[in-house]
C-alpha cells in the first residue's frame, strides 16, 4: 500500500522525463532523480522505522493479542517494502524514456528467486519464511538493479550514496528519534 503511495508521485514524471530525455537534457533528469529520491528514501526510512518498533503494538491493536507471529512477519517484510520503495524513482524514469525492458527483467529475476527461495523456506519457516523470500528476492534483486539504473541515468555509485542516501538517512533517523519522543 506504501509503495502505490510514494508511485502514485512519480507518475506526472512519466511525460517530463521523456521529454527531457528527448531534449537530450539528462542534467535535468539526474537532478530530478536526486530530489524525488531523496524525499522517498527519508519519508521510506522513517515509516520503516515506525512500522518495525510499533509491529507488535500495532498488530495487538489491529488484530488482537494472539497474533505474534503476524508482527514478526510484517517485521521481515519491512525490508523488502524499503528497498522497494527507493525503486519508485529509477523506474519512473525508466518508464518515461522508454527503457521498461529494464523494469520487466527486474521484475522477472524478482519473481524467480522468490519462488526459489519460497519453495526452500516456506516448508522450513512456514509464513515468516514466505515473508523470507519476498523480502530476500526484493533486496537481492532490487538492489542491484536500482544501481544499474542509477548507472545508466549518470549517477556513480559513490554519488548515489553520498547525495541519495547519507542524509535523508540521517534526517530519517532524526525525525524517528523525534516521533520516539512524542
Amino acid at each position: 500500500g506504501l509503495y502505490l503511495f510514494f508511485s502514485r508521485f512519480t507518475m506526472p514524471l512519466y511525460p517530463a522525463t521523456a521529454q527531457f530525455e528527448a531534449e537530450g537534457e539528462l542534467q535535468k533528469i539526474k537532478s530530478l532523480f536526486f530530489k524525488v529520491t531523496k524525499f522517498v528514501v527519508a519519508a521510506s526510512l522513517l515509516i520503516f522505522f515506525l512500522l518495525y518498533t510499533g509491529a507488535h503494538s500495532l498488530m495487538r491493536a489491529w488484530m488482537g493479542e494472539g497474533f505474534h507471529q503476524a508482527a514478526e512477519t510484517l517485521k521481515i517484510l519491512l525490508f523488502g517494502y524499503f528497498v522497494l520503495s527507493i525503486t519508485i524513482m529509477p523506474d519512473a524514469i525508466m518508464y518515461g524514456i522508454g527503457k521498461a525492458r529494464i523494469i520487466s527483467t527486474e521484475v522477472l529475476c524478482r519473481l524467480g528467486l522468490q519462488i526459489l527461495l519460497g519453495l526452500f523456506l516456506i516448508p522450513r519457516k512456514g509464513i515468516e519464511g514466505a515473508a523470507l523470500a519476498l523480502s530476500l528476492s526484493t533486496v537481492g534483486v532490487g538492489i542491484p538493479f536500482f544501481i544499474l539504473k542509477s548507472e545508466y541515468l549518470g549517477v556513480r555509485p559513490r554519488e548515489l550514496i553520498w547525495k541519495m542516501m547519507f542524509l535523508p538517512v540521517i534526517l530519517g533517523i532524526l525525525a524517528f528519534l523525534f516521533f520516539l519522543r512524542l
